[in-house]
């Protein structure tokens, strides 16, 4: 090849004198356009730059609320609790009032049948059915446990449903104490002792401890000597121990 000699590449788009006599009678590919989509309109096709159109007519101001009528409900103000600052953390504090009562746990009160009843003074044993979870099975399997509940009236009876609960420490291993009899079993209810409230248990209490709180040996032997000794001083008991 001679170096002097030129290499031309051939344009991507054929000139117009190739193209054949045809091509001048095809039709517009906006009008093709127009036929599959007659909505949409082939402006993107034109040439012609847009200008935004300026009005001079001044814009028309936003319309303004109406006014509130008088007979439209007030809105609800929540109230909320009074606050003290601490002076610690800087943070408020929310003051409990004094007619607050915290509720009982759920867990607290359960549900049993007395097995047996008459063996022990004030004590009976309670059969209490529930469900544990295995946590390699991943499963709930049904158990039993028995619980020693104290029965301040002697009010219970073999076979009885009752609700029971925790907190009433008596000894050292009965904590538990019966609040009320579900479904009895023999005799009725009206015909047996009552069974004591949190109230009159608590009242019962303070009877047996008296005004003078007494340590634990010398309120076992108060109520072993008799309500004479009861009440006696607390002298005379010690005197009496020595």
């Amino acid at each position: 090849m001679n170096p002097r000699t030129m290499l031309l590449r051939a344009p991507r788009v054929a000139a117009p004198f190739f193209l054949p006599s045809s091509t001048s009678r095809l039709t517009p590919s906006s009008a093709l356009l127009n036929t599959f989509f007659p909505s949409v309109p082939a402006r993107h096709l034109s040439t012609e730059t847009s200008k935004p159109s300026t009005s001079t007519s001044a814009s028309a101001p936003p319309p303004q609320p109406p006014p509130p009528s008088s007979a439209s409900p007030t809105p609800k103000t929540r109230v909320l609790p009074q606050t003290t600052l601490n002076a610690r953390a800087g943070l408020p504090r929310y003051t409990i009032p004094k007619t607050y009562h915290p509720a009982s746990p759920s867990s607290a009160k359960r549900t049993g049948t007395v097995i047996s009843a008459g063996l022990m003074d004030r004590t009976v044993r309670v059969e209490y059915k529930h469900t544990f979870y295995h946590t390699h099975l991943r499963k709930l399997y049904p158990t039993k446990r028995t619980y020693l509940v104290s029965d301040p009236n002697n009010s219970l009876r073999e076979g009885d449903v009752i609700e029971f609960s925790s907190g009433w420490r008596k000894s050292k291993h009965v904590r538990h104490v019966v609040d009320r009899i579900i479904a009895p079993f023999g005799e009725k209810v009206e015909d047996r002792p009552a069974v004591l409230g949190k109230e009159a248990r608590e009242t019962l209490r303070k009877e047996e401890k008296g005004e003078i709180q007494m340590g634990k040996i010398t309120r076992k032997v108060m109520q072993r000597v008799g309500p004479k000794r009861r009440q006696a001083s607390v002298k005379q008991v010690k005197t009496f121990l020595l």
